[in-house]
């Protein structure tokens, strides 16, 4: 199994999940904020931020950058083939020192 098929295969799985108060920076509404750990493979854990107003429906997602010494000693190349519209939909997490 090559590394990209399996990082295909894993499940993305969430734990410690905490609600904050959040204020939208769109609309100024006050919203909820999901914080969150999630388990991607090649970044072990990682903390994510969804933001999603009920009001307007703005939209943040956000991952704060991880300690480098929470990123694995050796990277890897992904090679990633667009092949119709909705491939620009997948979402892409890199660390400071990765490039597009």
């Amino acid at each position: 199994m090559t590394q990209t098929e399996e990082i295909e295969q894993n499940t993305f799985t969430f734990s410690n999940e905490e609600n904050l108060a959040t204020e939208c920076n769109q609309c100024g509404i006050l919203g909820t904020s999901n914080v969150f750990n999630t388990e991607i493979p090649g970044f072990k854990s990682i903390t994510v931020i969804a933001f999603e107003c009920e009001f307007c429906g703005y939209k943040r997602n956000e991952v704060p950058p991880a300690p480098e010494s929470d990123m694995r000693s050796n990277g890897c190349k992904i090679n990633v083939k667009i092949l119709d519209k909705s491939d620009f939909e997948r979402r892409i997490v890199l660390s400071e020192q990765a490039s597009l």
